[in-house]
């Protein structure tokens, strides 16, 4: 039994369950920029091709390190790479803070190593957050991207599937005992008129046989 369980659960076509791509993440928890942490988490997580579950350092599949621009950015970034152990796949978001959403800030890109170290860069105020422009919108479909390429896939249960097999079920079920209710009425009908019919007939044929005499 449990063998059959076990192929049910795995078969590519079972409508009762779907495989989805989960990647787990780690976010690096940064006191200076907290609100922007959580406003970046949000924007991951929106994410329809992967699904963004936060884990533990240890148990996570890639890191989430943020490094926001206060000095120099070359500084600042070999200052953050530095307490960085390349033990996991890690996206390091560099925080460029500026009032202009057309800033163009300097690029990262030239620390990234395949495969274990992704930079992306980002504008931000510490007033408004996320500045709303075409920067931003790349540097977050690049992190997706990432997280996407190292996801792995996950057997879950179809809930639509399992809620639309209980309706038909439900509806099967109802319609048999509607129609067992019918079958029953038509029978107890038959069985009615049969005895009328049988009492009629035995009437009329003792009014006939009164009427000779």
């Amino acid at each position: 039994m449990a063998l059959y369980w076990q192929r049910f659960i795995t078969w590519d076509f079972n409508p009762f369950f779907k495989t989805i791509f989960v990647t787990r993440v780690y976010f690096e928890p940064h006191a200076y920029v907290k609100k922007l942490r959580s406003e970046i988490i949000s924007h991951l997580k929106i994410n329809n091709k992967v699904k963004v579950v936060e884990s533990n350092e240890e148990e996570c599949d890639v890191k989430v390190v943020f490094c926001p621009i206060v000095s120099r950015a070359g500084t600042d970034i070999d200052v953050a790479l530095s307490r960085l152990t390349r033990e996991k796949p890690t996206i390091m978001i560099v925080l460029h803070h500026t009032f202009d959403p057309e800033h163009i800030a300097p690029s990262s890109s030239s620390w990234d190593i395949e495969n274990v170290m992704m930079m992306v860069d980002v504008l931000f105020h510490e007033d408004s957050g996320l500045l709303k422009c075409s920067n931003n919108n790349k540097a977050i479909e690049r992190a997706e991207h990432y997280l996407q390429k190292i996801s792995q896939p996950q057997r879950v249960v179809n809930m639509l599937a399992v809620i639309s097999a209980g309706v038909i079920v439900s509806a099967s079920v109802f319609a048999l005992k509607k129609r067992d209710k019918l079958q029953k009425k038509i029978i107890y009908l038959y069985l009615y008129f049969k005895w009328m019919r049988h009492f009629n007939m035995f009437s009329w044929r003792e009014s006939t046989d009164s009427d000779e005499f």
